[in-house]
C-alpha cells in the first residue's frame, strides 16, 4: 500500500513540474519588430566622431488584411527612431533606452549604409550583426546615396510599410537583373573569398508618381514627395566603398559573373534612331586564366540566349536568316561592349576586382598566387583580357513582320 501512494506522489510530482507556466516568456504584443537598420556617420554633440542608427520598427499585431483598404492611421503602427553613439554598441543602447518595448531583431530585412559611411568601411557595423544572436543572416544589405535618414523617413508609393515597398523592388531588380541584391552572408562570403570585391545595390530618393493610381493609394498620395528607388550598384574594395556602377555597367558585371539569366538588351541594328529590344532568356560564361612571362591574361567567353520582344523598325523582314544574324551580330557587340566598359572602368577607376578574376587565378595558379594575394587589386589594374560573345536568337515571338510594315 506504501508503494501504491509512493507511486501516486510521484506522478503528482512530476505532472506539477510540466504543469509549470513559462516564468520568462515574451508576449508578442510586448515586441517592436525591427524591419529595416541604417547607421550613417555623425558628429556627436561633444566634438568626436561617431556612428547614428535609424531604424523602423513595426508594432507586433500592426498588420492588415488582404483586400482591406488601408487607411492613413495605419502608419503609426511604424515607428522611426534613431539613437547616436561613439560605437555601434553604445548607439544600440542608447536606442533601447528610448523604446517602451523589447526589440526583436529576428525579422530585421535590410541593412542600410550611408554613403559617407560606407566610404569610410563597414565591416565592423557587419561583423556586430552577424553576431547578433536575433540577426539573420539572410537579410540584405544596401547602400544609400546619400544617407539612412533621407530613405528610412519616406513614405512607401505602393505598399503600406517602406521595408515592403523596398522588398518588392528588390525582387522586381533581380528579375530582370538591374542588379544583385546581396545578403549579409554573401557579403561575409564576399569577403572571406580571396581576390573578390563586394558590389551592393544604392537606393535613392526621386520624385513621386505625378498622380495617384487609384483610390486605394489615396492616403498615401506621394504627389509632390520624394520616394525610394534602386539607382546603381556601389562598387568596394576591400570593405571601402569607391564608387558606383550605372545599368550598363551592372548587365556587364552580370554577364561576367554569370548572374544574367533575365533581363533585356537595346540594339540599333539599322538605324540610330530606331531600337530593338531583346530578352534575355540565358547566359552562360567561361572565364580562362593564364600567366605567359609573368604577364597575367583572362580569356572571357558569353554565351547569350535572346528572343525578340520589340522591333522599332517598319521594314524589319525577320523571315530572313541575314536579318536574324545581323541583329545576333549586333547584340552580342552591345553585350561586350558593356563588359568591355565595366572591366575597363574597375581597373582604372576603382582599382577593384569585383569580378574574382583573383580567386581563378588562385585556384590554377596556386603558388604564383601566394606572391600577388596581398597587393592583389594592384595586379589587377594590369590584367589583359579578351571578350568573346555569341549571341543566339531563340524566337521572334510568332511574329516575322512589325504590325507597321507595308509591301511596296
Amino acid at each position: 500500500m506504501k508503494k501504491q501512494y509512493a507511486c501516486l506522489a510521484a506522478v503528482i510530482l512530476i505532472s506539477t513540474l510540466m504543469l509549470t507556466a513559462c516564468w520568462d516568456s515574451i508576449e508578442i504584443e510586448e515586441l517592436g519588430i525591427v524591419v529595416i537598420a541604417g547607421f550613417d556617420a555623425v558628429q556627436l554633440d561633444n566634438g568626436k566622431k561617431g556612428v547614428s542608427l535609424e531604424v523602423s520598427i513595426i508594432r507586433a499585431g500592426a498588420t492588415r488584411a488582404a483586400g482591406q483598404t488601408p487607411k492613413p492611421t495605419d502608419q503609426k503602427n511604424l515607428w522611426h527612431a534613431s539613437a547616436k553613439g561613439e560605437t555601434i554598441y553604445e548607439a544600440f543602447n542608447n536606442l533601447y533606452k528610448m523604446s517602451t518595448r523589447r526589440l526583436f531583431w529576428g525579422h530585421t530585412q535590410f541593412i542600410i549604409i550611408g554613403s559617407e559611411l560606407a566610404r569610410e568601411g563597414i565591416d565592423e557595423y557587419i561583423d556586430y550583426f552577424s553576431r547578433h544572436l536575433e540577426m539573420r543572416r539572410n537579410a540584405y544589405i544596401l547602400v544609400s546615396r546619400t544617407t539612412t535618414y533621407d530613405i528610412m523617413r519616406l513614405d512607401p508609393e505602393i505598399e503600406l510599410f517602406m521595408n515592403d515597398e523596398i522588398l518588392n523592388m528588390i525582387q522586381r531588380a533581380q528579375e530582370w537583373n538591374e542588379g544583385r541584391i546581396p545578403s549579409m552572408n554573401d557579403y561575409l562570403i564576399w569577403r572571406a573569398v580571396q581576390g573578390r570585391e563586394p558590389v551592393l545595390p544604392i537606393l535613392e530618393a526621386v520624385p513621386g508618381s505625378p498622380a495617384n493610381l487609384g483610390k486605394l493609394s489615396e492616403p498615401y498620395s506621394t504627389v509632390g514627395k520624394n520616394v525610394v528607388s534602386l539607382n546603381g550598384s556601389a562598387v568596394f574594395k576591400e570593405d571601402r566603398m569607391v564608387g558606383s556602377m550605372n545599368i550598363d555597367e551592372i548587365q556587364g558585371y552580370l554577364f561576367i559573373t554569370n548572374r544574367m539569366k533575365e533581363g533585356y538588351i537595346l540594339v540599333k541594328p539599322f538605324h540610330e534612331d530606331k531600337y530593338v529590344s531583346l530578352r534575355v532568356l540565358d547566359s552562360n560564361y567561361k572565364i580562362r586564366p593564364s600567366i605567359k612571362e609573368g604577364r597575367y591574361f583572362v580569356d572571357i567567353q558569353v554565351s547569350v540566349e535572346v528572343d525578340l520582344a520589340e522591333a522599332n523598325e517598319p521594314q524589319l523582314a525577320l523571315n530572313k536568316e541575314e536579318v536574324l544574324q545581323l541583329i545576333s551580330n549586333k547584340t552580342g557587340e552591345r553585350i561586350k561592349e558593356k563588359i568591355n566598359m565595366t572591366i575597363d572602368r574597375a581597373q582604372k577607376e576603382f582599382k577593384s576586382d569585383i569580378f574574382g578574376f583573383g580567386s581563378y587565378f588562385h585556384r590554377k595558379y596556386s603558388e604564383q598566387w601566394k606572391g600577388v594575394k596581398g597587393t592583389w587589386n594592384d595586379v589587377f589594374q594590369t590584367v589583359e583580357y579578351n571578350t568573346t560573345v555569341w549571341c543566339q536568337i531563340k524566337s521572334t515571338r510568332g511574329i516575322i513582320r512589325p504590325e507597321s510594315y507595308r509591301e511596296d
